[in-house]
């Protein structure tokens, strides 16, 4: 058998040379597939995140109640509307009971906050719930904006800012950006705005 031969050293170190390189290329496609599969983790969460939040800030917001207080000898509604937060008074959540809860939604870091509690007429601070986070990884502030006539003879329209005392607005836009990315706006129509 003097046909017989091995491989020589160069033809080894090309087969094994050959070999790194394609795990390299399928390490690395693995590791990009990886960290696809995980941002398309974190954006599925959250979706699921914005939608109960949605569904929480709709449902809350929408029924919000004309519920005046006596202030300095001035029956005010409690809604107080910014561009950067809002508070009003509305309906319990199902798993609360009956009666009416203060809420207030508003933003500290990069998360969107749901602060609320009991309304007691009588007394100036609700009877607190522990805040719960809605949505997390904002890229700045959300903007509420509102939707009424700023004074009795103006034409309804958008507004920074909600000061009327006497009505609620007939809708309440949520501007949102998340991760780098501005959502869609929440309109939310309040059933009792409009009216005081």
């Amino acid at each position: 058998m003097s046909g017989a031969r091995g491989f020589t050293l160069v033809e080894l170190i090309i087969a094994l040379s050959l070999t790194a390189m394609i795990a390299a290329f399928a390490y690395g496609g693995l590791h990009l597939g990886m960290r696809g599969w995980d941002r398309a983790g974190q954006m599925a969460s959250a979706s699921d995140e914005a939608r109960v939040a949605w569904t929480f800030i709709r449902a809350r917001l929408s029924q919000a109640r004309p519920v005046a207080r006596v202030e300095q000898d001035e029956s005010r509604i409690q809604f107080e509307g910014h561009a950067d937060r809002v508070r009003f008074v509305a309906p319990a959540p199902a798993q609360q009971g009956a009666g009416l809860y203060v809420y207030a939604l508003r933003v500290e870091e990069d998360s969107l906050w749901l602060d609320y509690g009991l309304y007691l007429p009588d007394l100036d601070a609700p009877s607190a719930e522990p805040p719960r986070r809605l949505i997390q990884g904002l890229d700045g502030r959300p903007v509420f904006s509102y939707f009424g006539a700023a004074r009795p003879d103006d034409d309804p329209r958008w507004h920074d800012g909600w000061d009327r005392h006497d009505r609620l607005p007939e809708r309440v836009r949520v501007e949102l950006r998340v991760a780098g990315e501005a959502w869609p706006a929440w309109i939310i129509p309040i059933r009792a705005g409009g009216g005081g």
